[in-house]
């Protein structure tokens, strides 16, 4: 017996209410991996925080973590300037990912637009201002790892 499936409740019983006798538990949860239940339910992986990048780059290249956090702030600012209003509008870091400003065109007001939720009703929508867009855009080193 594996301590991840015991006699008293199965897979299905304690994620999705099913008795152990159940067609459907027998079918797709007795062919699981039992000894890495993280691989079906994906619980275990989070992104990374802030924190542990910097620590995983000092690691990585010998530097001093201060060091690294110096280098990710310094390539925010750079992130920033480069899309701000004085700046190229686009941010390429080579092979990973561009991060680029894109211009949205005002939208004007609209009066007696149907309501797709309610069929038979009308509502007015009101206008939106032009506004800029940050979009992120992976390369193809970045494509190749996914």
């Amino acid at each position: 017996m594996t301590p991840f499936r015991s006699e008293k409740s199965s897979i299905g019983e304690r994620y999705f209410g099913l008795p152990r006798w159940h067609p459907a538990e027998r079918l797709f949860f007795d062919s699981l991996d039992e000894s890495n239940p993280g691989d079906f339910f994906m619980a275990d992986k989070k992104p990374l925080t802030k924190t542990q990048i910097i620590a995983e780059l000092a690691e990585t290249t010998a530097l001093s973590k201060k060091d690294v956090t110096t280098v990710v702030d310094a390539l925010s600012d750079l992130i920033r300037k480069s899309l701000g209003k004085k700046g190229a509008g686009t941010f390429t870091l080579p092979g990973i990912l561009k991060v680029y400003k894109q211009h949205v065109k005002a939208k004007p007001a609209q009066k007696n637009v149907p309501n797709p939720l309610k069929p038979g009703t009308f509502s007015d929508r009101p206008a939106k201002p032009a506004h800029d867009r940050v979009k992120i855009k992976a390369l193809k080193s970045l494509k190749e790892v996914v």
